[in-house]
């Protein structure tokens, strides 16, 4: 157990080699709000962060939170550290990403600062008590909430990430999936067709024993023309700017695919005849 500076969303969280990191941001419980018959969460303005870390093995103890300006991260695409340094890679944006939820002081929910791009945090963990975190933008034309890494490399330094995302390259704006190269800072991406409404990537390798990033990213389309019918559009992770090398359409409305798994079949167990 771990006390927390304030009641705000805690809705993923960090795990490296070393050590677990929270982050905790003003989408904070709003009591005056639920009095009124709202919903328990609104964003406050202005309010900061708290960039919160402790051990892995230990109890919680430890735990040192490090305060930093108003942003929201929700979704974790990867994280590590060196054994001094501790690195998060996540969807940030400058103000409350969700529409749906309340702003505190009444204000307009404002589409600029809710949009979230990959941005990595870091912190200096070997000072007792460190002053600040540092926040780095890594993609400027790529936004995005949901990204996604080889699964194998949670916790270890990893190179590879993948996205639904939008796009903007000179005037042409427009959505796809993304696999950023995070060594050279470089990225492949496909645009995918107007029209196709894509959902979060999942990452599955070619077999147990292939390099990192080496397999297929998934994802489900829906179609709003075709009274949102779904495709499972399948592409090669080396090579997403190909566009999918499989797609399999489906003959219905499906939900689309949020914070799924790949589980190859070996991990499957065998019925029982």
């Amino acid at each position: 157990w771990v006390k927390v500076p304030y009641v705000g969303m805690l809705h993923d969280f960090a795990v490296t080699e070393n050590y677990v990191v929270l982050y905790v941001i003003p989408m904070r419980m709003d009591e005056e709000q639920m009095k009124k018959g709202g919903i328990h969460w609104s964003w406050w303005p202005g309010e900061p962060t708290y960039f919160g870390y402790f051990r892995r093995g230990g109890d919680g103890k430890d735990v040192r939170f490090i305060k930093g300006p108003e942003r929201s991260a929700t979704h974790v695409m990867g994280a590590f550290d060196d054994g001094k340094r501790v690195f998060v890679d996540v969807e940030m944006s400058e103000s409350n990403p969700f529409p749906f939820m309340p702003m505190h002081d009444g204000s307009r929910w404002d589409p600029v600062k809710g949009t979230s791009y990959i941005t990595r945090l870091s912190a200096e963990l070997s000072k007792k008590t460190p002053k600040d975190y540092q926040m780095e933008r890594l993609y400027q034309n790529i936004t995005g909430a949901l990204p996604r890494q080889d699964d194998r490399y949670n916790t270890a330094h990893y190179r590879y990430g993948f996205l639904s995302c939008g796009y903007t390259e000179g005037s042409e704006r427009g959505s796809g999936i993304v696999r950023f190269d995070l060594q050279d800072r470089s990225y492949k991406l496909w645009k995918s067709p107007q029209g196709l409404s894509l959902s979060e990537v999942c990452f599955a390798p070619k077999n147990a024993n292939a390099p990192e990033g080496r397999g297929y990213v998934m994802a489900v389309g829906t179609w709003a023309a075709e009274g949102n019918r779904a495709d499972l559009v399948i592409l090669d992770a080396e090579r997403v700017q190909d566009g999918p090398i499989a797609t399999v359409r489906m003959p219905t409305r499906i939900a689309g695919q949020v914070h799924g798994w790949w589980v190859p079949g070996a991990a499957i167990p065998k019925a029982r005849v």
